[in-house]
């Protein structure tokens, strides 16, 4: 069945451009992001206990804790991210 009410479309012509191919991230380098932004909370969590420290007598105890808990989380978090690095860079 044609269909006369379409006309022909002319071929636009394509040209070939080279294109990196795409560079997958490696395990390694993935780890050490990871360990760069746990280091960036670490010193932000203990910029804000040193900060409170200075101000013992107006303390927030609620928000103190708070932030030596996730200062202890990072912490691990760097830990586990330097041992799975351990294997994978020698």
């Amino acid at each position: 069945m044609s269909q006369p009410a379409l006309k022909a479309i002319t071929r636009l012509p394509l040209k070939r451009v080279a294109t990196p191919a795409p560079r997958t991230i490696s395990r390694l380098d993935a780890l050490t992001a990871a360990l760069a932004e746990a280091d960036l909370r670490v010193e932000y969590a203990w910029t804000l206990l040193w900060r409170d420290a200075r101000k013992l007598e107006l303390l927030d105890w609620p928000a103190f804790a708070s932030r030596v808990h996730a200062l202890l989380h990072d912490l691990e978090t760097s830990t586990e991210l330097l041992t799975a690095m351990i294997p994978i860079s020698a």
